[in-house]
């Protein structure tokens, strides 16, 4: 007879653990963490993608600065992916080349 009872009261206790669980509030929202409002750090991609560029040993012609700014875009598209996300790859590939090409971003100065 025991063994009963106590059977039946571990169905009730699991019936119960289960149900609340599984039985929520469809207009219960969980809380999502707060979004940050703070300015990227100044080296970060994000600043770096969000600067004004300009080439560092003397001013280029618009035309020239637009035809470094796309073939450095494509190279940042064709750039094999390895580790990480495609579009961070696509970014840190675009910042070296602009670099390469003698860019420099004006980060602070938007």
């Amino acid at each position: 007879m025991l063994i009963r009872h106590g059977f039946a009261l571990f169905c009730v206790l699991s019936f119960t653990a289960c149900s609340s669980i599984a039985f929520r509030d469809p207009n219960e929202v969980a809380a999502l963490p707060e979004q940050s409002t703070t300015t990227p750090h100044p080296n970060s991609l994000a600043a770096q993608m969000a600067a004004q560029w300009h080439h560092v040993p003397k001013p280029v012609s618009k035309e020239q600065f637009e035809r470094d700014k796309s073939r450095c875009a494509m190279y940042g598209q064709i750039a094999p992916v390895g580790a990480g996300t495609p579009e961070i790859k696509s970014m840190a590939v675009f910042i070296e080349c602009m670099k390469a090409k003698g860019y420099q971003p004006a980060v602070g100065s938007e």
